[in-house]
């Protein structure tokens, strides 16, 4: 399998809705990120890690005063654009408009649930009426789009709707994402939307059926392997990411690795060089390194047989809930990051 040629471009913190579980709930900061550094982080997405697909995302990309100049940047340097959006802005059918004239060619729509749990969740009272317009109005104009669920407590009993309401509304991909304590979430241990995975799986099982059944490209995120068997084929840790078309290279994702955070184009070459020669072992090590921080691993991931391509817990998660859930797999070691997402269908495009 090839590594992803996905990037992902941040443009700022600044947000329509207040989602409940939203990674950067508790950033201070929110501030627009300036359209001149936007498009030279771009541009070295490009011509320096030669990827051809880019993620805008913030806070919601679709109120950057500048969104549209953007994309029409990436569109012409052969970086092709989606946006990630609640969808709120492009209830309006002149922004859709614009948007796909200036280049965007797909969204990744984030429906974290249906009706009032997804007004629940993301905090606004009329916001799934809201995005079904954007929905429309996205079907109407033949913009394709994928869909975005992070799971939690209150939309785990939804998650069969959710993907039934996918397939309705013509998504053509859905990720389901497990909540990931990151940032100022790590500190916080009684998390009231936070769901133990054990509880998870046998609704998350339904839905990816449903989803197989109807040739619809499914993805779990950060999920143990062992509590969903039979379904590994799905399932995306950080050691599967870089292989994931949908997913993001690590080289514009990882901080350590993004020339924005280290002067424009004063990148570590060395890493590129190491990208080029040697990827998979590159990726694999800034996978192991991105989890050493905030995964656990204790005596039952320890004896488990793909204890070496499986993030484990987050910390978080692991000092609340403990790993008496864990079910470890025995037999042959797999080291081999892709040993199940190889035969996973997946769109094209």
């Amino acid at each position: 399998m090839e590594i992803t040629k996905r990037s992902v471009l941040y443009i700022g913190y600044s947000c329509n809705i207040r989602c409940k579980f939203c990674y950067y709930r508790h950033k201070t900061k929110k501030n627009w990120k300036d359209i001149r550094l936007a498009k030279a982080e771009a541009s070295v997405y490009r011509k320096l890690f030669d990827n051809e697909r880019v993620d805008i995302t913030g806070g919601e990309p679709t109120v950057y005063p500048k969104i549209e100049e953007l994309v029409k940047h990436c569109k012409k340097i052969g970086l092709r654009p989606t946006l990630i959006t609640n969808g709120i802005i492009l209830s309006k059918e002149k922004k859709v408009i614009e948007l796909k004239k200036a280049g965007v060619f797909d969204y990744l729509l984030s429906v974290h649930g249906l009706d009032e749990v997804y007004n629940y969740l993301v905090d606004h009272k009329r916001g799934f009426e809201i995005q079904k317009k954007a929905v429309k109005n996205l079907n109407k104009h033949n913009i394709p789009f994928r869909v975005n669920v992070t799971i939690t407590k209150f939309n785990a009993p939804q998650l069969l709707d959710i993907a039934e309401y996918a397939k309705k509304i013509n998504a053509r991909v859905v990720n389901f994402i497990c909540f990931n304590p990151f940032y100022e979430w790590e500190k916080i241990s009684g998390i009231d939307f936070q769901e133990k995975h054990l509880i998870i799986a046998p609704q998350l099982e339904k839905a990816l059926d449903y989803l197989r059944e109807n040739r619809i490209e499914a993805n779990v995120r950060y999920f143990p392997f062992c509590l969903l068997k039979q379904y590994e084929e799905h399932q995306f840790n950080y050691f599967q990411l870089p292989y994931d078309s949908h997913e993001w290279d690590f080289m514009s994702w990882l901080k350590k690795v993004n020339p924005a955070y280290q002067g424009l184009y004063l990148f570590n070459r060395l890493i590129v060089n190491d990208k080029k020669q040697a990827p998979r072992k590159v990726y694999s090590k800034l996978a192991l390194a991105a989890t050493s921080k905030i995964y656990k691993k204790g005596h039952k991931c320890e004896k488990c047989s793909v204890r070496y391509i499986c993030d484990g817990l987050k910390k978080q998660y692991y000092d609340r809930f403990g790993d008496l859930e864990l079910k470890p797999y025995y037999g042959e070691i797999i080291k081999e990051p892709t040993y199940y997402i190889r035969n996973q269908y997946k769109v094209i495009d």
